[in-house]
């Protein structure tokens, strides 16, 4: 999270994309406390209107480029076993970057106005989840 936002400050234009379906309301609303954090930190984040978004890429640049199926939690790495392929190719970064730019299209971007207009209830879910964010 902090090296997100370091980047962001720094300049770097960092774009994150998150579901607007939950699979699991406690990681969402969780997912929904950190967005507003990396929101109000410069970071743009993008929920994606049309259902569940399971992808875990990155871009980076020209030539880097990360697929798996990894968050980036303890559990990914120490419970479940799941992982990243790193790619260094200018073709395979180029077209990750086309489908982030195309899936933009069918987003809303998060801005702080979004969730200012958040219910208490709403907001109290998020705080509440956060907490058990290490273990989800």
């Amino acid at each position: 999270m902090e090296s997100l936002v370091i980047a962001a400050r720094g300049g770097v234009d960092v774009r994150v994309m998150i579901p607007c379906m939950p699979d699991h309301p406690f990681v969402y609303r969780a997912t929904e406390y950190y967005a507003k954090y990396l929101v109000n930190n410069g970071v743009r984040v993008y929920k994606y209107d049309k259902g569940f978004l399971h992808a875990k890429t990155m871009v980076s640049g020209n030539n880097l480029a990360s697929v798996g199926s990894a968050n980036q939690d303890y559990r990914s790495y120490q419970l479940n076993w799941e992982a990243n392929a790193f790619c260094y190719n200018e073709g395979l970064t180029a077209q990750l970057k086309k489908v982030f730019e195309d899936d933009i299209q069918d987003c809303t971007e998060l801005t702080p106005e979004y969730f200012a207009r958040q219910s208490n209830w709403r907001k109290f879910k998020q705080y509440f989840s956060r907490l058990l964010s290490p273990v989800l």
